[in-house]
């Protein structure tokens, strides 16, 4: 019996370059298996169009003046499906292209221009990329680069040489990704080379830098002022807010602190952007009071009052430092969130509760890695006193953390077992809706799907009170016809719509390397890819 003929779904890998200016048009090249050549192109913006060239690979990316700056998405697809979501960055600024041959730091690529945004990519085994820079004595470089947030499939590393080849300074992971960060300050003048190179992701059984065509990169060099962080780390929403900015190279007006109106604190995050710097801060913003941490409150007599509900922001100063906070607590649950890993502070924070008689009557689990949280209902209310200190006793200017404490509210998250399903005519798929609940929240839920194209129904889908999981089925008409399409998830409980979307960060699946993405430049897309196919035939796919 003959086998039915079926082509592949084109693979789409990476794009390089990766990041384009808005306003302009340019070639871009398309990595991946992708046959036949072209692909059709979908983008998540009417303003981003994709002309592909006579040539496999190689195609021209118009942006629009009025696509919005950040990260886009693109797909390729085709009669049997599409690939996986890729990253496009739109840039409201110039960027500059690396040049080679830039391996050795003699020959390293001259950046004149700060701050300066180079797309690179290391292409082959072993490479490495070299960029020179000149500085004033006391000037402090700023140095990021981005890769792994860009799902390249490298752990990259960032060095800076002098004039000799001397290493200076050196970073693998800035705290919060596999990417790295390097503040370091010239102690005399001259031309310094920041060198870019990485290793596998996920490691192998040898050492050696990696290079491929997946492995794009973009670097941020600055020498003037970059914002780490604002003191407190979270805002007030709705309030005016005076935040004390912290970083490097900022100008002294800026050192008291800095109030912005309550028109600005809305929404989720406070943006606070300075002249000359290289991107804004984002802020977090929270509806609970923000309070600044008051030493000396390491002793239990000597801990520091926080209202309930509330939030501090803490740093641990020294190895031995212990920061205590006291709070009047209901005989009823009661929710512990410390951030700082999470916001890329090198911070291991071990959290327990104090009874008035000093002993510990709740922790976190120290064992777990990240930031703790803990869930906790006091036997009896009245006032407890709440510690903080490192785990690994180590204290310094960026262990800084945010403690809130707060009554648990009742929360729900959605997320889709798959990016994309396939389903032929008269047949039915289906993909899983994985539901996450949090602070008691037990409601049903109604699932429905907007966006079908014709000949396809998705069933009725509803997930029981309590229940973790949900289903979308697809059911194809017989004569449904072909059709590749985005659609929209809605979940609805409690009369409020969330949208469900795919999750690209992972712990454990391959989606994009073994063993997932951690951290991505954006993290989920809210949509489901629907491909709709056309019946099996006998036929040799086409060449």
């Amino acid at each position: 019996m003959p086998v039915l003929a079926r082509a592949a779904a084109p693979e789409l890998e990476q794009l390089f370059p990766i990041a384009f200016r808005n306003g302009t048009t340019n070639p871009v090249a398309l990595v991946g298996k992708i046959e036949p050549w072209p692909p059709r192109i979908w983008t998540d913006h009417p303003g981003i169009v994709f002309n592909p060239g006579t040539n496999a690979a190689a195609c021209t990316v118009a942006i629009a003046p009025g696509v919005a700056p950040g990260p886009h998405w693109i797909r390729l697809f085709g009669p049997e499906g599409a690939s996986a979501p890729r990253f496009l960055v739109v840039t409201p600024g110039p960027t500059t292209p690396e040049i080679e041959p830039n391996d050795h730091f003699a020959q390293a690529q001259s950046v004149t221009n700060l701050p300066a945004v180079v797309d690179g990519r290391l292409e082959k085994s072993g490479d490495v990329d070299s960029y020179a820079v000149a500085l004033r004595a006391g000037q402090t470089l700023l140095a990021r680069l981005e890769a792994h947030v860009l799902m390249s499939p490298v752990d990259a590393v960032l060095r800076i040489v002098d004039s000799r080849g001397v290493e200076v300074a050196f970073n693998h992971d800035d705290g919060r990704t596999l990417d790295p960060f390097v503040a370091w300050t010239a102690p005399t003048a001259g031309t310094y080379v920041v060198q870019a190179f990485g290793f596998p992701h996920p490691g192998a059984t040898d050492i050696r830098f990696v290079g491929n065509a997946r492995c794009v990169y973009r670097l941020t060099l600055s020498g003037g002022p970059w914002l780490s962080h604002a003191i407190p780390l979270v805002a007030r929403r709705g309030t005016t807010n005076h935040l004390v900015l912290s970083g490097w190279n900022l100008p002294p007006s800026l050192a008291p602190g800095l109030g912005f109106p309550s028109s600005a604190a809305t929404g989720t995050v406070l943006s606070v952007r300075i002249p000359g710097a290289a991107e804004d801060l984002r802020v977090p913003l929270a509806d609970e009071p923000q309070l600044v941490e008051r030493e000396p409150n390491d002793l239990p007599g000597q801990a520091q009052p926080l209202p309930f509900p509330g939030a501090v922001t803490g740093r641990i100063e020294r190895a031995d430092d212990i920061d205590r906070y006291l709070v009047d607590l209901p005989a009823a649950p009661v929710e512990f969130v410390v951030q700082s890993a999470a916001l890329g502070f090198p911070f291991d924070a071990r959290l327990r509760i104090e009874d008035s008689e000093g002993k510990i009557v709740a922790r976190a689990d120290e064992s777990t890695l990240g930031d703790p949280v803990l869930a906790w209902t006091p036997p009896t209310a009245g006032k407890y006193r709440v510690a903080i200190d490192n785990l690994l006793h180590r204290g310094g200017d960026r262990m800084v953390y945010h403690l809130a404490v707060r009554v648990p509210q009742p929360a729900v998250e959605f997320a889709l077992a798959e990016g994309s399903v396939v389903v032929e005519p008269g047949k039915t798929n289906e993909t899983k809706i994985a539901v996450t609940r949090r602070g008691g929240f037990t409601n049903a839920v109604s699932i429905r799907v907007e966006g079908l194209p014709a000949g396809i129904v998705a069933l009725p889908s509803d997930v029981a009170a309590n229940a973790a999981e949900g289903t979308v089925r697809l059911v194809a008409a017989t004569n449904a016809p072909p059709a590749n399409v985005p659609l929209h998830v809605v979940a609805t409980t409690a009369g409020k719509m969330h949208p469900v979307g795919f999750p690209l960060v992972s712990a454990g699946e391959n989606n994009g390397v073994p063993q997932g993405f951690k951290h991505l430049l954006a993290e989920r897309i809210d949509q489901l890819w629907l491909t709709v196919r056309s019946p099996a035939t006998n036929a040799a796919p086409a060449k």
